[in-house]
């Protein structure tokens, strides 16, 4: 949520390319997209953006955060529809012993945060296929 609150303490420049490079992420969306930037340029701050565009937590504030914006002004018609998971990647160990297991944990972590946030859309019944202890990620659904 950091970076969220940071996007919107933020005066982004009102011109189309804000608009341009939301459409351009879903031409993309087909394959991968990568995101390769020098440190302290923006990625994170970026991908608050997109979170906050398309997560249905801000919905509510969608006109407050974005209506004085060309994005605001011209929507996609996708902002606010989609429940968001996001990594953050920088939060697991990287000492090669410890790295394997750590992403796994992490990841689990991430997920169960997820589905606990979008639980009241999921239905209570997504934990019968997946197991909360569980900290592998391939066994984490119930087969």
């Amino acid at each position: 949520m950091k970076f969220v609150f940071q996007f919107i303490n933020v005066v982004l420049c009102n011109n189309k390319s804000n608009k341009l490079l939301i459409d351009e992420i879903f031409v993309w969306s087909i394959g991968t997209v990568t995101l390769i930037r020098p440190r302290r340029f923006g990625k994170s701050l970026f991908l608050a953006m997109l979170e906050t565009y398309y997560s249905i937590d801000y919905a509510d504030c969608f006109d407050e955060l974005f209506g004085s914006l060309y994005l605001g002004q011209h929507p996609t018609g996708r902002q606010n529809k989609y429940m968001v998971l996001r990594f953050n990647f920088s939060e697991i160990k990287a000492r090669p012993e410890d790295l394997e297991q750590s992403f796994s944990e992490y990841c689990c972590m991430m997920m169960k945060d997820f589905i606990l946030k979008y639980e009241h859309l999921l239905g209570h019944r997504i934990w019968e296929v997946v197991r909360r202890d569980e900290t592998d990620p391939g066994q984490m659904l119930s087969g």
